[in-house]
C-alpha cells in the first residue's frame, strides 16, 4: 500500500513534458528531468505513436530512480538517527 501511495506522489512530481524536436538529430531521444519538468529530445522525423511509448519508458525510468533516492535518504536518516542515540 506505501508502495502505491509513492507511486501516486511520483506521478505528480513530473507535472510537464517538453518535446524539443529538431533535424540535426539523427537517431538518438534523450531526456532529463528539471524539478517538475522532463525535456525530451528527439529527431524530427520520429512518429507520434513511437514517441509516446518511449516518454512513457522515460518516465518510469524517472520515477524508479526517483524512488529510489528517495528510499536512500530515509535510509540514511535511519542511520544517523540510530547512531545519535
Amino acid at each position: 500500500p506505501e508502495l502505491a501511495d509513492t507511486n501516486n506522489q511520483q506521478e505528480k512530481d513530473i507535472e510537464k513534458i517538453e518535446i524539443i524536436r529538431t533535424k540535426r538529430r539523427k537517431k538518438t531521444i534523450s531526456a532529463k528531468l528539471l524539478k517538475d519538468t522532463m525535456y525530451v529530445y528527439a529527431p524530427y522525423h520520429i512518429g507520434p505513436e513511437n514517441l509516446k511509448k518511449i516518454i512513457h519508458d522515460f518516465k518510469c525510468r524517472f520515477r524508479k530512480q526517483m524512488l529510489k533516492n528517495k528510499v536512500n535518504r530515509e535510509e540514511d536518516l535511519k542511520k544517523n538517527s540510530a547512531g545519535a542515540e
